[in-house]
């Protein structure tokens, strides 16, 4: 179960936390979750089918919706150092805390998400957190296909293409706005390619925040993940690759029935948790 997995987890990292201290804890928050997983084998024949992540974002948007907000509001930022306190508080003392906060947080995403998805336990969520990932990447490529077909339309004579491009923005269920322009800014210059694959996922922190008039529940999780793109005009079968580590946070509504998956509310790129 989430609560058996989370606290044997979380205790377990307690009682090393005095060897690991710097490396377990960030910013005062315990990296909490399973042992950073490996889902390469899994993940990667799902980078490399665009399509049936398309299908899967169709039939999200066919579900009831909820009003998400174009932007959100994130309380407490793992990356802020200050943490917002005039006082800095050593990481040792905010472990329990945050296992604590962080496992109660999850666990009423859990129940809010019971019948839609199955997220019975820690590696779920790392699991999902991932796919997500993939999904806003594989949304940004095909939002700059489609931006790069309406030019050609613009430019060409009445009646060259017989379809007009599709949707120029992305949908706000499965991301903000600035989440998905800070990931967008990610993409190499000159690339005629980018792909992704996440590695890595370990959940830092979940916490209880209010923003545009509504409750929410946001988890930070920092997720390690390849990138492979080439370059146009490059050598042939020559591919450019590189390993970062980023910081995401998911939420969703506290109140809402409708709700069918996390959003990307924000991501913060070549980022691990402040230490203070």
């Amino acid at each position: 179960s989430l609560l058996i997995s989370l606290l044997s987890e979380g205790l377990g990292a307690m009682a090393a936390v005095a060897a690991v201290v710097g490396a377990s804890s960030a910013g005062g928050r315990l990296a909490l979750g399973a042992p950073r997983s490996l889902w390469r084998g899994s993940l990667a024949g799902a980078s490399a089918s665009r399509s049936a992540i398309g299908a899967v974002r169709l039939c999200a948007g066919a579900l009831p919706s909820v009003n998400w907000p174009e932007n959100s509001v994130i309380f407490e930022p793992p990356w802020d150092s200050g943490g917002g306190s005039l006082v800095p508080v050593p990481a040792f003392f905010m472990v329990l805390p945050n296992t604590m906060e962080t496992f109660f947080t999850l666990r009423e995403a859990q129940q809010v998400l019971l019948t839609k998805l199955d997220v019975k336990d820690i590696d779920s969520f790392n699991m999902r957190f991932m796919l997500r990932f993939l999904d806003l990447h594989a949304e940004v490529e095909a939002l700059r296909r489609t931006k790069a077909r309406a030019v050609a339309l613009a430019s060409a004579p009445p009646g060259k293409f017989a379809q007009a491009p599709g949707p120029s923005s992305g949908a706000l269920d499965l991301a903000s706005a600035d989440a998905r322009a800070a990931w967008a800014k990610e993409r190499p210059h000159n690339a005629k390619s980018w792909e992704l694959t996440p590695h890595f996922c370990q959940v830092v922190q979940a916490r209880r925040a209010e923003h545009n008039g509504s409750g929410w529940l946001q988890v930070t999780a920092q997720i390690t993940a390849e990138e492979r793109w080439t370059l146009r005009g490059g050598v042939a079968g020559m591919l450019d690759i590189r390993m970062r580590e980023h910081l995401l946070v998911y939420e969703i509504p506290r109140e809402s029935s409708a709700v069918q998956d996390f959003r990307i509310a924000a991501v913060h790129t070549d980022a691990k948790p402040s230490s203070t």
